[in-house]
């Protein structure tokens, strides 16, 4: 089965697939830590990514076990399936720490700079995410 190039692509859909539900998680934090979002209005940033999110596990995920399925031989189907959901547990459980990185680095440059006296965090309220990018260097 794991030859087959139509079983490897729906196994690295399916890992990519796990890696996009678990990203769920991560953006509401990384909008309110790093951008500084406010917390009511994260979920804005999280409405489109949900969306998509859903319309990805009705188009996505239902019919990735067909094809997975469909590739495998007629006593192997179980397994193909099983395999499927491994590999989709692999990319919820992989992702998150991925996820976690990109947040802790993107931390780690901004409170490297919390002395610089040109940064004034006690009134971060009022500071949007471009004047802090502008004020520590950044793109």
């Amino acid at each position: 089965m794991l030859k087959k190039k139509k079983f490897q692509l729906t196994l690295l859909l399916g890992l990519l697939s796990g890696g996009f539900l678990a990203g769920i998680i991560f953006i509401p934090a990384y909008v309110e830590q790093v951008l500084q979002v406010p917390v009511e209005n994260a979920g804005y940033w999280l409405a489109p990514l949900a969306l998509a999110s859903g319309i990805g596990a009705g188009f996505g995920l239902a019919p990735l076990n067909v094809l997975v399925g469909e590739s495998a031989k007629s006593g192997e189907q179980g397994s193909a399936l099983g395999t499927l959901s491994l590999i989709r547990q692999i990319g919820l459980t992989l992702f998150p720490t991925i996820y976690a990185g990109y947040i802790t680095g993107s931390l780690t440059k901004i409170t490297s700079n919390i002395d610089s006296p040109s940064i004034k965090f006690d009134q971060q309220e009022n500071i949007n995410y471009g004047e802090i990018q502008s004020k520590i260097g950044g793109n």
